[in-house]
């Protein structure tokens, strides 16, 4: 009888289950921020270099190149949403723009690389500069973006080692490549 009343009540969840109705209104993998990578050359050895690009959800790689009026992440990696809309109005140019299907799949992989451990810093030059490759979070109700260092090239280095830091970092080298041909 206690069997019968397990099996029934099994049944019934299943049945409940496969008849609600999912919600597709809006697709999982939805973009709900404006900015999404940036990769950014910094140097101040030997006069001032700052150039790079940023992908915004539309799919365009803009470029910039010694903005006036850059504004950069606070001491928490913080930016608000006003600051970088202001960084994006700020580029010179776009390069060329990035299919939907893959900016979603890349996108896809932000909040698991916000969740990856970053090596220990490591000084390998002087007076070259740092490149970093990064995402962004956006937190909608407070509109504040987080720089996600993905990795770090230069006089200091350093990485995310997260499997989609490694993922995204490949995939934006790929970009750069693009960007900055030799």
């Amino acid at each position: 009888m206690k069997l019968l009343r397990i099996i029934s009540g099994i049944a019934i969840l299943i049945i409940v289950s496969s008849a609600c109705k999912k919600d597709n209104s809006k697709p999982s993998n939805s973009i709900n921020q404006k900015v999404l990578f940036q990769v950014e050359y910094l140097n101040y050895a030997w006069g001032y270099r700052h150039y790079g690009w940023l992908v915004d959800s539309d799919g365009n790689v803009c470029h910039f190149n010694q903005p006036k009026h850059w504004n950069f992440c606070d001491s928490t990696k913080s930016i608000s949403s006003d600051s970088l809309i202001s960084n994006l109005s700020q580029t010179d140019s776009i390069y060329f723009k990035i299919g939907q299907d893959v900016l979603k799949s890349k996108s896809a992989l932000i909040q698991s690389t916000a969740l990856g451990e970053i090596t220990k810093p490591e000084q390998l030059m002087f007076d070259a500069g740092i490149t970093q490759y990064s995402c962004f979070t956006y937190n909608s109700e407070k509109k504040i973006y987080t720089k996600v260092l993905i990795k770090q090239i230069g006089d200091t280095q350093c990485e995310n080692t997260s499997t989609s830091a490694v993922e995204l970092y490949t995939w934006m080298q790929s970009i750069n490549v693009q960007v900055f041909p030799k």
